[in-house]
């Protein structure tokens, strides 16, 4: 093993070191001669640290989002306004903090999110989107699967596990959806959140949160287990090295897909009279409708449980 010294020059007081060959005699090393591979190593690399954290809590936050948003849209897209009660009462202790919130992200989606949504469905043919919400719907079966299996709904669980075994094959990783096309196994959405609601965990207190939409601390709860029980997640890191690309993409497609698919609900709420209530009654409403499986007790007006995917 070489055997690395650092000793002071005379004369001029420079700094200098040596190193000894293999005859053992010892050889001067200028001072700009650059380090070996032993002496970086020795040296802690900050930035590649900070990197590392700054990348590992973005893309935290990206899968947060998506979660949430994933959830938000769901639960604005199977009951129509029409169809949502808004005198209902809704615990939402923090209403004023949670409409400086509301419009904030209205700000948001209108400046931001809404023309990327706008400019994807602009720039790719109805079929290519199709396609890809066929995929993308067909990565997230395992953690569909899951939650049905923790719900103890069979009958769900197999239509699921059955989905994603014919569109991985016969539609080519999900590109094409045979199962519901050609055998009518329809697509379904369940998260831990749902969950959850199904033994008895109540969605109040009622928040806002920034960018992310609608929530309560049930789904919050939920987003975070179903970010760790996907397992695509897992499979993408231990196969490849852009890992993490793939992830944010899959997140920001999937996203911008679920924006497009609640476009019309939105500018509805965007020309309320109060769009911050209405914005709470589709989405409370809506997330209940979907936890009890289109049972409901609403006064006025009863939800068409025909809705229901």
């Amino acid at each position: 093993m070489l055997m690395n010294k650092i000793r002071w020059g005379s004369g001029n007081g420079d700094k200098a070191s040596s190193k000894s060959d293999f005859s053992g005699k010892v050889r001067e090393k200028s001072v700009c001669e650059p380090a070996t591979t032993s002496e970086v190593r020795k040296r802690p690399d900050f930035r590649r640290v900070l990197l590392v954290l700054g990348m590992t809590l973005t893309g935290l936050f990206s899968s947060m989002c998506f979660a949430s948003w994933l959830t938000a849209s769901d639960a604005l897209t199977t009951l129509s306004p029409d169809q949502v009660d808004q005198t209902a009462a809704v615990d939402d202790p923090l209403e004023d903090v949670n409409r400086s919130v509301f419009r904030f992200n209205q700000d948001v989606d209108q400046y931001i999110i809404k023309p990327v949504a706008e400019g994807y469905k602009a720039i790719l043919p109805q079929p290519m989107r199709e396609s890809i919400h066929s995929f993308l719907s067909n990565l997230g079966a395992p953690v569909v699967f899951f939650n049905d299996v923790l719900q103890l709904d069979g009958d769900r669980a197999m239509d699921t596990l059955a989905r994603f075994l014919i569109n991985t094959t016969l539609g080519l990783g999900g590109i094409f959806d045979p199962a519901a096309e050609v055998f009518e196994i329809n697509h379904h959405v369940e998260d831990f959140g749902g969950t959850l609601g199904t033994y008895g965990v109540g969605g109040d207190p009622y928040i806002i949160l920034p960018i992310l939409g609608p929530s309560n601390p049930r789904d919050m709860v939920g987003m975070i287990v179903d970010i760790l029980a996907d397992p695509v997640d897992y499979i993408a890191h231990a196969r490849t090295h852009h890992a993490d690309d793939l992830t944010y993409a899959r997140f920001g497609v999937e996203a911008t897909e679920k924006r497009v698919e609640a476009d019309e609900v939105l500018r509805r709420i965007d020309k309320a009279l109060d769009p911050y209530v209405l914005m709470r009654s589709i989405y409370t409403q809506n997330r209940e409708f979907n936890i009890r499986k289109g049972v409901i007790d609403l006064e006025s007006p009863t939800p068409n449980t025909e809705e229901l995917p």
